[in-house]
């Protein structure tokens, strides 16, 4: 029995980290405070702020060298991150090892550009993160459907460039529109949610898992024969139909779906393959339901 839970989804796993980026900035703000307190108002110097690994144990550099969710780590902003941070660091030390006089104005200006340069990165990191938040279905914790549209659009030149192939797989519930008339919206949410769950655990990283519409999933399988995506698909089927999933305590379901499954190869556009997939689907429906049609 498929026991519904409180898992994190990926909805809310970034938007925990949209926090935390937040925090981030807002350490960052404090230690820019205090340097150029230093600095104009000739303060004492904290020898941490002056050390020559500052840029690792200041509170954004704690964080940054630390920070291991891959929401972070697989955008090429949080990596490229690193380097402005360093410099930033470095030209704030040669400024405050000024002694007994004040830096020039061109050293000063230098910073502050380089301060900048720290600040747009973090606010392009912050954009990215609230762009891919707003990419996901948040019932279901699946990508919604104009996230993937542009996703498969990459994909195709992929397959192209690399004289590649990916293949398509519409799924559909069967008879989704009687759970949710025989038991209600708030049923029919439980039985999306953890019917996309399960599929969940049977998605490589990359592929691409997709919410296309009401009680209709894609999934975009990169590198991956008829073969290979048909098999897997039969495989996810009999996994479903052989679980109940629980609604409540009075209540469990058991499902079915259909699938429609289609190849991409170089050369081919990813809407007829969408169209193949969508009409397998259909043959998959007419024949009975409950099957995998390639």
């Amino acid at each position: 029995m498929a026991l519904l839970s409180s898992n994190k989804y990926e909805h809310r796993q970034i938007e925990l980290a949209i926090e935390v980026l937040e925090r981030a900035v807002e350490n960052h703000t404090k230690w820019l405070q205090s340097v150029h307190e230093s600095i104009i108002c000739g303060l004492p110097v904290d020898k941490e702020i002056i050390a020559d690994n500052a840029h690792e144990n200041c509170k954004l550099g704690l964080w940054y060298y630390n920070e291991e969710s891959d929401v972070f780590r697989h955008h090429i902003e949080f990596v490229e991150l690193e380097e402005p941070h360093r410099v930033m660091h470095d030209a704030a030390r040669e400024l405050l090892q000024v002694t007994q006089k004040q830096p020039a104005l061109e050293d000063y200006r230098a910073f502050i550009q380089k301060q900048q340069s720290v600040i747009q990165q973090l606010l392009k990191l912050k954009d990215k993160l609230v762009g891919t938040f707003h990419s996901f279905d948040s019932l279901t914790g699946a990508i919604n459907r104009d996230a993937f549209n542009i996703i498969v659009v990459n994909e195709q030149a992929r397959v192209k460039r690399e004289n590649g192939c990916c293949c398509l797989a519409l799924i559909d519930i069967d008879h989704f529109k009687d759970i949710n008339d025989r038991y209600g919206h708030v049923a029919g949410d439980h039985v999306l949610r953890s019917f996309a769950l399960m599929i969940k655990q049977y998605v490589r990283k990359s592929d691409t898992f997709c919410r296309y519409g009401g009680e209709e999933f894609v999934i975009l399988l990169t590198e991956t024969s008829l073969s290979d995506a048909f098999n897997l698909i039969e495989s996810i089927r009999k996994t479903i139909m052989a679980t109940e999933f629980e609604i409540s305590e009075q209540l469990a379901l058991k499902i079915q779906f259909s699938a429609g499954v289609s190849e991409c190869k170089p050369g081919d556009k990813i809407e007829n393959c969408l169209a193949r997939a969508d009409h397998n689907l259909y043959q998959a429906k007419q024949a009975g339901r409950n099957q995998v049609v390639s």
